[in-house]
């Protein structure tokens, strides 16, 4: 009796030892990394948000960029550190799920933890005023009448401007000519002077040139028209259900105890819910769009599997 009795406080003790371990989290500094060079939307994204985590959580939150390998670079520094809470990762997708697919990333999906995504930069397909087409109808009407004819503009093969490309062409039977640049400011380089007829870029990169009439809009490719271009219908609207954007969000190493999950994920919801946040973010023309926790990882997982299929078209092509 005297032993069972021992056990069953040593239990108890033990148990409570280990709910009081995360009670008190955070008790220092968590480091944010940004897998890309400074100065792009992920690391905008990371250093404008930074504060408000931090006046949520209590500790400093410090911005470290850790480039290379489109993102595998800081995604492995992540996953070699303990998962605690005290690392975590400003991911972009799809450019995570394509490093899976495309160039055996030493990780899965499910290697992370999910914290919340901050940004949704979709999509668009655009053309100049002096091409054939004015609608999405007309360039995939056109493109059926003279198949292997239209050029596409990309930021480079396998990339998102590439996919978003490939994804028309299943979708419509068409077939387009998928030209890649060294980059989305080359591609859209390439579109403004007349040597392709139309690219993919993000909302972000046709601020300017759409509002001087250099380019028109023929779809997005979101789930929803966006407010700053309420005149440029989405593909769903079309009949094609293409949804491909820049998403991006906070990630944290799979295994997070779930009271440290619970505090990030209750942090992030409220920083992003923040005026000045949402003001500073709209300045700097980031695309914001909340996904808590558990929806962040759906949509991951919901377009790798999207990604997943177009992955295997591309090495039919091959």
């Amino acid at each position: 009796m005297k032993k069972l009795l021992i056990i069953l406080i040593v239990s108890i003790l033990f148990s409570g030892t280990i709910g009081f371990a995360y009670a008190d989290f955070p008790e220092k500094p968590i480091n944010l990394i940004v897998p890309y060079s400074a100065g792009g939307a992920n690391d905008v994204g990371a250093r404008l948000m930074a504060p408000y985590l931090q006046k949520e959580l209590e500790v400093a939150i410090v911005v470290t960029n850790k480039p290379g390998g489109g993102g595998q670079v800081g995604a492995q520094l992540l996953l070699s550190k303990k998962a605690d809470g005290y690392t975590l990762l400003m991911a972009s997708f799809p450019a995570t799920i394509t490093s899976i697919l495309m160039t055996n990333a030493p990780y899965k999906l499910d290697d992370f933890d999910y914290i919340g995504g901050q940004q949704e930069d979709p999509r668009a397909l655009i053309t100049r005023p002096d091409t054939p087409f004015d609608t999405l109808e007309e360039f995939i009407a056109y493109a059926k009448e003279h198949p292997g004819e239209i050029t596409v503009s990309n930021a480079g093969t396998g990339s998102s401007s590439w996919f978003s490309a490939l994804a028309l062409e299943i979708l419509a039977d068409i077939k387009i000519v998928k030209v890649p640049f060294g980059g989305s400011a080359k591609a859209l380089a390439a579109l403004l002077g007349r040597h392709v007829d139309a690219q993919a870029p993000t909302l972000k990169y046709i601020y300017s040139p759409f509002k001087e009439g250099k380019v028109i809009g023929l779809g997005i490719m979101a789930e929803e028209r966006h407010p700053d271009f309420p005149d440029v219908p989405t593909f769903t609207e079309k009949g094609y259900d293409i949804f491909i954007a820049s998403v991006r969000g906070i990630l944290a190493p799979k295994g997070l105890p779930e009271e440290v999950k619970e505090t990030l994920r209750n942090a992030f919801v409220a920083a992003f819910n923040n005026p000045e946040f949402q003001q500073k973010a709209k300045d700097a023309n980031l695309l914001l769009k909340l996904r808590e926790g558990e929806k962040f990882e759906k949509y991951a997982h919901e377009q790798f599997a999207i990604f997943e299929k177009l992955v295997k078209k591309l090495e039919e092509e091959k």
